[in-house]
């Protein structure tokens, strides 16, 4: 071999079979020095895919040595020597890289908290203009001088409004004056976001210790061979999970490990900055496989559906995260698979992830945008994501596309060696995906097109005057529910629902139960229970159909 690492000796994995194999290979890995970047990066994703998948615990054993060893020496070779980190290891998951990223006001008040002086504000994306304009919305109009003469950077602003220099106090600087101000938590995010912040993460050394990226396990599963075909109906019939009983404390202790886990690789989705703690739930199924799931905070929950966030970890690694949008007894689903486990137990794991939202929730029609398999996504087309879903039963909802697919199927089934063509790909992203786990028909409501439906209804019968409309319909809301529990006061009648209500207009039939049952849905929502809230909407196939009826009466309407 070589006296140092290359990514050539990366593919020997390729040509591996088994476990001893793997194990003198990476014996033999161990014992070289680290120096290309580009074969440190292929290094670390191998040593990632041997934790989440081991064929022995020796491998096991080893690939976590080296992990730490990798994080050690970027540490030494370029954080403790203040040289620029190689940018082929951005984004690269491994923590010691740090990173300078473009993050929300949420995760980097998280950040800063986390990290203390690690943390510093690198640069802003803003134009001079727009950080004079934030800056004098923030401060004292008497500063006006400082906030507004020349044309100064964010850190150069900074510098002369307070007289900080060093990037890690300035950050800490920007982010009192932001949480001093009384304006709502969404203003201060919105303009947080316009002054477009970069901060710098340069991990110390006691950070390249930190196991963050990694939940605590005491059982390790080995593998001796990867699950990655499989039968999701079968799967779905035979797979079960359940929550575990886990403590406040625990909870705060998994959404840390998921925060981190996207954050190393520049990544962020709101629910899990934004995740509500008490609403994580731990779901534990067989391969090793542990699930989080969470919802939003109450002031960031949506108007009809509910926003229910995961990540998936196998033996302690985060190898997935997504979520999906629940209405009644559907759900619009996304995936996100980090790279280094792409040749893992993907459709296990995603098959997983739907018996879960299906016992869980109750949910039985899943769909499937096509941003997901390549609609404005280049990296969804190469990989041939559409295939992907068709595997695992999803079809498209419109008829031509999927009698396409279908043809396009049976030609790939008799040719091995052929590949779809990408205009036929990108033909395929023309509508949703749809997989639906009940033979009878579900009845399943849009909640887009709710929306819409209730927008056409404001301005035909408001000739769109908001403000009138919102008062009608609350006022319609208490004589609609009078002596029916709960009685909510005047400023806790739901925007969202009396509206809702007001294109029913069938509602006036509904007995006594009905009226109860709809002012359960209502009532549930509002206090977060989002779980009970649909199964409570799924038991009311009535209501759902009336809904239908009146999305679809209002299209039609002038």
């Amino acid at each position: 071999m070589a006296p140092f690492l290359l990514p050539s000796h990366l593919l020997l994995f390729q040509k591996s079979n088994s476990a001893i194999a793997d194990l003198d290979l990476l014996k033999n890995l161990s014992r070289l020095p680290l120096k290309s970047p580009v074969a440190v990066k292929l290094y670390h994703d191998v040593l990632l895919f041997f934790c989440a998948y081991p064929k022995s615990k020796a491998i096991y054993k080893i690939a976590q040595q080296e992990r730490l060893r990798v994080n050690q020496y970027i540490h030494q070779k370029y954080i403790g020597k203040k040289i620029a980190i190689p940018p082929v290891l951005d984004g690269s998951g491994i923590i010691s890289a740090g990173c300078i990223a473009n993050f929300s006001y949420g995760l980097v008040v998280w950040l800063v908290k986390k990290f203390g002086d690690q943390i510093s504000l690198d640069s802003s994306s803003a134009s001079v203009e727009t950080v004079s304009r934030t800056m004098q919305l923030l401060l004292p109009a008497v500063e006006f001088e400082n906030c507004s003469t020349g044309n100064q950077t964010l850190s150069l602003r900074i510098k002369k409004i307070s007289g900080i220099p060093q990037p890690s106090q300035q950050l800490y600087w920007l982010l009192e004056i932001f949480e001093n101000t009384n304006w709502k938590y969404a203003v201060k995010e919105e303009l947080f976001r316009q002054l477009g912040v970069y901060i710098r993460w340069q991990p110390t050394a006691d950070t390249v210790q930190y196991s963050g990226i990694q939940v605590t396990i005491t059982n390790i599963k080995i593998h001796r061979t990867i699950q990655r075909k499989v039968n999701c109906q079968f799967l779905l019939k035979s797979i079960s999970f359940a929550p575990l009983n886990i403590t406040a404390a625990q909870r705060l202790y998994w959404l840390d490990r998921m925060k981190l886990s996207l954050a190393v690789h520049y990544r962020e989705t709101e629910v899990v900055t934004y995740g509500d703690p008490k609403t994580l739930e731990i779901f534990e199924g067989s391969g090793g496989v542990q699930i989080a799931m969470l919802g939003l905070q109450s002031d960031k929950r949506m108007a009809l559906e509910s926003y229910i966030g995961y990540m998936v970890f196998k033996n302690g690694i985060a190898v997935a995260y997504g979520g999906a949008w629940l209405f009644g007894t559907a759900a619009t689903i996304g995936i996100h698979i980090f790279p280094a486990f792409r040749k893992g137990a993907s459709s296990f794991i995603f098959c997983s992830l739907l018996k879960i939202y299906q016992q869980h929730f109750g949910i039985t029609v899943f769909r499937v945008k096509p941003y997901q398999f390549g609609k404005a996504n280049a990296e969804g087309i190469r990989s041939g994501a559409f295939w992907f879903y068709y595997k695992l039963g999803f079809r498209p909802e419109e008829e031509p596309i999927r009698q396409t697919a279908d043809a396009e199927w049976q030609f790939i089934s008799t040719n091995k060696s052929y590949r779809t063509a990408v205009s036929t790909l990108q033909y395929f992203t023309g509508c949703n995906l749809m997989l639906q786990l009940n033979k009878e028909t579900e009845i399943v409501v849009a909640a887009d097109a709710l929306s819409a439906a209730v927008s056409h209804f404001i301005n035909r019968v408001y000739a769109g005057n908001r403000i009138k409309a919102l008062k009608a319909e609350r006022d319609n809301w208490k004589v609609f529910f009078k002596k029916i529990p709960p009685q909510l006061p005047d400023a806790d009648i739901p925007d969202t629902w009396a509206l809702v209500l007001g294109i029913v207009t069938e509602k006036d039939a509904w007995n006594y139960t009905q009226k109860i049952a709809v002012a359960k849905i209502v009532q549930l929502q509002q206090k977060g229970k989002e779980r009970l809230y649909h199964l409570q909407l799924q038991r009311q196939k009535w209501f759902l159909e009336a809904l239908n009826r009146a999305i679809r009466f209002e299209c039609n309407a002038g």
